[in-house]
């Protein structure tokens, strides 16, 4: 501060030189003269006096303010650098998480219509179920009075009610013609001459016959008749036919080892046999737990008189 103020002291000084030069009245000139050209002279050096001394201060400071500020500004330009790019970061992870969110509030809704869809194909698979059940039912119950005659060749008039009664007239030795509603042959493509016949399925308008009809296939199995070789068979529902089809080696099976009804009647009374006599000695059995457990019950002995459990192990 000594060599600033040294530094201004100089330059006012020098500024004061010229004034006092000035000041000196020339030769030949009144003294008032002199003065009043003086005042002017002192008012615009306080105006220079002034003008420099705020220029001089107003650099000071701002050279104080920069050597005091300068590396603190540095810092705050770093800091606020800093800042801008977490800002920066925060928001790329915001925007990631926002979509992330959304992905997931789509998905849960998604995930409920499924739920919800899940549900309602539960039901209406349910409701399908019972409904082709109740056709296969009503289906098969229309078909009760229906018999299957297969090995009939094709020909006009061969699949009438007429024929057809006339047929089986002759081939089962009846009494007389059964009553029958319609026929008709099997709803498939008309066969070449070469190829097998179609079958022909016919209604009885009684159920006694057709059950007659197809007690008297199984004893005969197959008949010929005129060159013919037929067989009747019952006119299942497909689902019916693949059920019972399943069991065609079984039955083969028990047929060739000749397992007959009173063999079966055998074997099940032998079971209800065995079953009883399990159930017999199950019930023993729990009998004689209650019994044991009773017992022991009983046997309990007491606390002895020092205060110890005799049961407890030591």
């Amino acid at each position: 501060m000594s060599g600033k103020n040294t530094k201004s002291r100089n330059t006012i000084q020098t500024q004061l030189r010229p004034g006092l030069q000035t000041a000196a009245p020339p030769s030949g000139e009144p003294p008032g003269s002199t003065e009043a050209q003086a005042i002017p002279d002192a008012a615009a050096l306080k105006v220079e006096l002034m003008t420099s001394l705020k220029e001089d201060i107003a650099e000071i400071i701002k050279k104080q303010l920069q050597e005091t500020l300068g590396d603190s500004l540095s810092t705050i330009q770093l800091d606020l650098q800093t800042v801008k790019t977490q800002l920066a970061n925060n928001k790329a992870a915001t925007d990631a998480t926002l979509a992330e969110l959304k992905c997931t509030v789509g998905t849960s809704e998604c995930s409920d219509d499924i739920a919800v869809m899940k549900a309602t194909i539960s039901s209406l698979t349910a409701n399908v179920a019972k409904l082709e059940n109740k056709c296969e039912d009503l289906e098969s119950r229309s078909r009760r009075n229906n018999i299957r005659i297969v090995g009939v060749p094709e020909g006009p008039g061969t699949c009438d009610t007429a024929a057809v009664s006339a047929l089986l007239k002759e081939a089962f030795a009846l009494e007389k013609e059964p009553l029958l509603d319609r026929s008709h042959r099997t709803l498939q493509p008309k066969p070449q001459p070469n190829e097998r016949p179609r079958a022909i399925v016919c209604k009885f308008h009684y159920y006694s016959d057709c059950v007659d009809i197809l007690r008297r296939a199984r004893e005969l199995r197959q008949i010929t008749l005129k060159g013919m070789t037929l067989s009747v068979f019952p006119d299942y529902t497909a689902k019916v036919a693949r059920a019972r089809a399943a069991f065609n080696e079984i039955t083969v099976t028990s047929f060739q080892s000749r397992l007959t009804t009173v063999e079966l009647t055998v074997a099940e009374s032998t079971i209800k046999t065995l079953q009883s006599q399990t159930q017999s000695l199950l019930d023993r059995c729990d009998d004689f737990e209650n019994r044991s457990r009773r017992s022991n019950l009983l046997n309990i002995p007491e606390r002895s008189q020092d205060g110890k459990d005799p049961l407890k192990f030591m």
